[in-house]
């Protein structure tokens, strides 16, 4: 129905023309009437009228006035003029402002409402044929802009060795232009079907913003090309990317975990568009997703959405896992470690999955040999190949079955007490602070001298040399494992001054730091950097 909207002064007016006139018949509807010209202003925006007839005197705003209003803002909107005799001359006016006829109060009967109304009709059906005419060249464009993209991203023949059509350019020139690219494909055969009629439908939702899009023939992706007229920082493009995943979701009607979204990093010519659709495939076959549980992890990336791991897996439950394993509390490690791993959910990166299970395995070896090595190689590179979360999991789980089985057998740990377990654990969660023995028995609810004699007792060692034991031990492994410098690793272990770290460790082991990894670094099979979140796969 097309929409009609009845201004006049005289509130009787607008209600007998509402009221009386069978607009049905002339496919309109009646969506609103205003006393003046300013308030019909005010409400156009909101009702989008196809119609609108006004009077020509009235306060605040006249329909003269009106009418060259609607004629810059609204050209699209047909104009009517409601006049009495003594208007004749205003209503010519009127018409030369594009009111397609008038009626006159006094004299208006059927036969002049029909005549009226049935040439608004013919201009509104006018109207629409060329809205319509304008709308299918607009899709004609669009299929051919889809078509060339579609053959870019396919890599046809000679496409890299040219530039593109100006089909696809004609709607992208600026001087610092940029475009960005997101790959959605369906988890499941079944939800390839609907990737065309998404492509409709992602048109009509945004029709500014997605100027490029098409469906693959030979793969099932769905890919969106966004143009920016300016460059994006890092942190808009994470902003776009979250967005635009979202849209992706909602357009599909599915769950996060049945659809892959892959994103390129920005690039500043279409021609680019081949290798950047490649690398977003590459990002999005990098989930984690396993078929039996119908899950999957986003890796990390400059488009990518991240959870750091200390947020994933925070200090609190690092001691609680330490503490539990030191303890040699089975129940209560099998416990945690399903509850831990529990937080491997949609949406949390490969990389800060498997940091924390690289931490969660540390631990575990801290618990059997009183110190935390790196991962060896071999499993350093097995945890980074690993595609699927059960993978992960498992590797973690056989560690932790390792160390059950020790600590079901041994009595040596069990036979601590309490407080001495929960103190190992607690020193080592702040080895690399300024830790007094005053902090650890504080932390374990007993005095310092009986801390101080307990402790001796049970571990064979004062307080001091206990530390400066653990101390030494992590910067051998920091030592053998990393390439850090050596001032790097004294600091990060707590020593301000570089020459009393560089004898306390000479006093230990009986060399500088300098020589100590000289001598040891060649020989060791796991001389491999740590896992970190960019070296994840």
């Amino acid at each position: 129905m097309w929409k009609v909207i009845i201004v006049d002064d005289e509130v009787l007016v607008r209600r007998g023309l509402a009221s009386t006139i069978p607009w049905a018949q002339y496919g309109m509807q009646v969506a609103g009437d205003f006393s003046n010209g300013m308030k019909a202003l005010e409400a156009m925006e909101l009702l989008r009228p196809d119609v609108v007839i006004t009077d020509i005197r009235m306060p605040q705003m006249d329909g003269l006035t009106l009418l060259k209003e609607l004629r810059k803002q609204y050209p699209e909107t047909i104009p009517v003029i409601l006049s009495c005799h003594n208007d004749f001359e205003y209503a010519k006016e009127a018409i030369s402002l594009g009111a397609v006829d008038y009626l006159v109060k006094t004299t208006m009967d059927d036969q002049e409402v029909d005549r009226t109304l049935s040439k608004v009709q013919a201009k509104l059906a006018e109207r629409k044929s060329v809205d319509e005419l304008l709308r299918q060249i607009e899709q004609s464009k669009r299929l051919e802009r889809q078509a060339e993209l579609r053959m870019i991203l396919a890599g046809g023949e000679n496409v890299g060795a040219k530039e593109p059509s100006v089909a696809v350019k004609e709607a992208h020139r600026t001087e610092n232009e940029c475009f960005l690219l997101l790959a959605a494909r369906p988890w499941a055969p079944a939800h390839t079907q609907p990737l065309y009629t998404n492509c409709l439908r992602l048109e009509e939702r945004f029709p500014e913003e997605t100027e490029l899009f098409c469906t693959l023939d030979a793969e099932p992706y769905m890919v969106v090309l966004l143009w920016f007229p300016s460059a994006l920082s890092a942190l808009e493009v994470q902003h776009k990317v979250q967005i635009w995943s979202g849209r992706l979701l909602q357009l599909f009607g599915c769950r996060r975990e049945e659809l892959f979204i892959g994103a390129a990093p920005p690039f500043s010519s279409i021609s680019q568009a081949k290798p950047a659709f490649e690398q977003a495939k590459r990002g999005q076959e990098a989930y984690f997703y396993d078929e039996g549980v119908k899950t999957f992890y986003m890796i990390e990336g400059s488009a990518a959405l991240q959870e750091a791991s200390g947020v994933l897996f925070t200090g609190e439950d690092k001691q609680l896992w330490v503490e539990a394993l030191v303890r040699n509390a089975v129940p209560e490690a099998r416990a945690l470690f399903e509850q831990l791993t529990k937080r491997w959910r949609p949406g949390v990166s490969s990389a800060a999955v498997k940091e924390m299970a690289s931490s969660m395995i540390g631990m575990i070896r801290f618990a059997r040999h009183k110190h935390q090595p790196s991962l060896p190689a071999t499993a350093v590179q097995e945890l980074q190949q690993m595609g699927k979360l059960s993978q992960v999991k498992q590797l973690v789980a056989s560690e932790l079955a390792v160390w059950e089985q020790e600590a079901e057998g041994s009595s040596g740990l069990n036979s601590l007490r309490p407080e001495i377990q929960k103190a190992l654990a607690y020193i080592q969660q702040h080895l690399h602070d300024e830790l007094k023995m005053s902090d650890v028995a504080d932390h374990v609810h007993l005095s310092r001298s009986h801390f101080s004699a307990l402790f001796k007792q049970a571990v064979g060692k004062t307080f001091l040399e206990y530390m400066m034991e653990q101390k030494m031990e992590w910067t051998k492994e920091q030592l053998k494992h990393t390439h850090k410098k050596i001032y790097e690793i004294a600091s990060e272990i707590g020593f301000s001054d570089y020459k009393y770290f560089t004898r306390c460790f000479k006093e230990y082991s009986g060399m500088t730091p300098k020589d100590w990894r000289e001598q040891h670094v060649h020989k060791s099979e796991y001389a491999v950097l740590p896992i970190r979140e960019e070296q994840a796969l």
